[in-house]
């Protein structure tokens, strides 16, 4: 069976996966110096450049995807007489998702007893952890899985999609409201380290502290030890604000534990990359429940 896939920036799949893996993609958008900007291709996007400007204060906004830009974006998807998989950004962090379900609800008035449909998974994740649910419905999809199928399967497995990190300064995650007051005073002094997940609810939480970059480093692997799958092979992903040979270090530590069949890393992308900062480092693998 085939269906059409759809997600946002925010998954940060390198625009060659995106042609080999056939998922399209709709773009989130930020604002820098007065410019606005679309996420439309990573393989071109300047990370360093960009989370330079951040180190220096610059200030990004960033804004979601309206319905009506998911429906003019759904409409001719619907029109090849495919069911459509929209899998977004998590409803945790963001309004996006509930702007595609305004929109996919529109639709589905306006268009009756059309046979196909649009399908809206909520990854609960962002950056790869929402990507690596991308690259599994278009796994399910090329095994002769349906639409329908394929959004059971994703929501059934979302919650093993392990996601942990640590960023430079807590600041950023503090000033965008995506982290409560208390706790961006974290890393601000002493040289403490919030190690941070998403939780259950696609929602960023802190699930401990280190002294030291380093150690916060290896706090990653050790998740990764702890919660990893040893028994499926496996995609690992990592994903960093500018901090690639840390990614490097990181991988490293990763292929020690247990040999995965690949690691992806690659530069955050801008919209989520404003929200956690530079010198954010996050690991993304499938293991126990979150």
């Amino acid at each position: 069976m085939s269906f059409l896939i759809l997600t946002d920036s925010a998954a940060n799949i390198p625009s060659k996966l995106l042609r080999e893996k056939r998922i399209e993609q709709i773009s989130l958008c930020y604002t820098m110096r007065g410019e606005v900007t679309r996420c439309d291709d990573l393989d071109a996007f300047d990370g360093k450049a960009y989370f330079d400007a951040l180190r220096d204060k610059e200030i990004v906004s960033t804004s979601l995807v309206n319905p009506s830009e998911f429906k003019e974006r759904f409409e001719p998807m619907l029109q090849s007489g495919e069911d459509v998989l929209y899998i977004g950004l998590s409803s945790g962090v963001s309004g996006t998702l509930q702007a595609a379900k305004l929109a996919a609800n529109e639709l589905a008035e306006e268009r009756g007893s059309s046979s196909n449909k649009i399908y809206i998974h909520d990854s609960l994740g962002a950056s790869l952890g929402e990507g690596m649910q991308a690259f599994r419905a278009a796994e399910l999809r090329d095994s002769g899985y349906s639409c329908e199928e394929t959004a059971a399967i994703l929501n059934a497995e979302c919650q093993h999609v392990i996601q942990v990190f640590t960023v430079g300064d807590l600041k950023h995650l503090h000033r965008t409201g995506r982290l409560s007051g208390l706790s961006a005073l974290i890393g601000s002094t002493l040289h403490v380290n919030a190690l941070l997940k998403g939780d259950e609810k696609g929602q960023i939480v802190s699930f401990g502290k280190t002294i030291g970059r380093k150690r916060a480093i290896s706090a990653l692997a050790e998740v990764y030890a702890k919660k990893h799958d040893p028994s499926r092979n496996q995609l690992v992903c990592i994903a960093h604000c500018d901090c690639e040979k840390e990614a490097q270090g990181l991988a490293s530590k990763i292929r020690e534990i247990d040999k995965p069949d690949d690691i992806l890393i690659v530069c955050y992308e801008p919209v989520t990359g404003s929200h956690v900062g530079p010198d954010t480092l996050a690991l993304f693998f499938i293991g126990d429940e979150r």
